[in-house]
């Protein structure tokens, strides 16, 4: 009797689970899934056509993943013992610094750095020769205007196990209409150079790599000013974990070392509103902030950003990028009147409105752009200029 009041009170609380459970995900959803760093999924409508294509299952399955009681607590559970488990036994391999990629978890490790898989030129060839072609229409079209081009390599563009690189900068140099001396790469030749100017964790640059990119820049551009040299070097956190490492929860860690610069005087706007600065770098160097990572600490990736030195001695100059930019923007100020950062991939979401370069080099005064950005800048569709 004890035994089936028991199994009873067993099948109610189970019962009680799931009830609960499902309540929420149909009346109550959240709206984050924190641990996966995304938007949850929701019960969708139901429609025969769903249901028939199963779309309509899929869509109730990944809500409950999502939704149920306890769902993302259990899900890290799981994680952080299979990871755990399996990074047991990869152990012996990392430490014998083998000289070939080791897939774990469905990432790439070499030589302890997470990397992304090489492109292939032949798929990237008919989106790269449509943003070449655009270039080429948006050059001709401001010949008043000197344009500049700086392309990133990254682990995307050699293989580390045989030294071949993937000759994209080469073909965009080749079939954009600009003098050579107008156009340059941050070279990765070995797997020697990627690991001394790059992140194990995360895919941007370290602090030796972008500061190395800044005195490229310059030279590129022609400014004949002396580059600003560090006054310090800071190691502001022993446990980072970057943008390659979501689901490892802390399995690959690094530090995370900056140079400190003394900048000249500058007024920031982001968005079109003031800010004391850019980034949160002051906060980090305090050691008020320990959540770093490269978006919090050199700044994030906004719609426009203006560095304004009050120097009209000087030239105003449009960067055109993506995220490698932000760590070498306020570097790259220092050297000019007014510094102005575009990211069209959130232009609009922040000011509303298309961004249409040759009204905004003529509001601006712009003499001088720059687009800069690694494979991914020239071949995603986001990154198309509209005149």
């Amino acid at each position: 009797m004890k035994k089936q009041i028991v199994n009873l009170v067993f099948l109610m609380g189970c019962f009680l689970f799931l009830s609960i459970g499902l309540i929420k995900t149909v009346f109550f959803p959240k709206e984050i899934n924190y641990y996966e760093n995304r938007y949850a999924e929701k019960i969708k409508p139901v429609s025969i056509s769903a249901i028939l294509d199963t779309s309509f299952q899929d869509n109730w399955e990944a809500a409950l993943a999502d939704q149920v009681l306890f769902s993302q607590t259990m899900k890290k559970a799981y994680n952080d013992f299979t990871n755990g488990y399996q990074y047991s036994l990869l152990q012996p391999l990392l430490k014998l610094n083998l000289n070939r990629y080791i897939n774990f978890n469905s990432h790439l490790i070499f030589n302890g750095n997470i990397c992304y898989g090489v492109r292939s030129f032949s798929k990237s060839q008919p989106l790269l020769d449509k943003r070449i072609e655009n270039c080429n229409r948006i050059i001709s079209s401001h010949p008043e205007t000197d344009f500049y081009i700086y392309y990133i390599e990254k682990d995307t563009d050699i293989n580390f196990e045989t030294n071949e690189i993937v000759p994209f900068s080469d073909y965009i140099f080749e079939h954009v209409q600009l003098p050579q001396n107008r156009m340059a790469a941050f070279e990765i030749n070995s797997f020697a150079d990627y690991q001394s100017w790059f992140y194990k964790t995360d895919h941007h640059w370290n602090y030796k790599g972008s500061y190395r990119a800044y005195r490229q820049i310059l030279e590129l551009l022609g400014c004949n000013e002396q580059p600003l040299e560090p006054i310090d070097t800071v190691t502001v956190s022993q446990s980072f974990a970057g943008s390659k490492t979501p689901d490892m929860n802390g399995l690959f860690t690094e530090d995370f070392t900056v140079y400190q610069f003394q900048f000249p005087q500058m007024e920031i706007s982001i968005n079109k509103n003031p800010v004391s600065d850019y980034g949160d770098a002051k906060s980090f160097l305090d050691r008020n902030r320990t959540d770093v990572t490269y978006g919090n600490f050199y700044g994030g990736d906004d719609g426009e950003i203006i560095f304004d030195t009050h120097n009209t001695e000087k030239e105003n100059i449009l960067l055109i990028g993506e995220s490698y930019d932000n760590a070498v923007l306020k570097l790259v100020a220092s050297h000019y009147h007014r510094t102005h950062s575009i990211d069209l991939r959130n232009y609009k979401a922040f000011l509303g409105q298309d961004f249409h370069l040759g009204q905004y080099i003529q509001e601006n005064n712009i003499s001088k752009v720059l687009l800069i950005g690694n494979i991914d800048y020239f071949v995603m569709e986001e990154f198309m200029l509209e005149d």
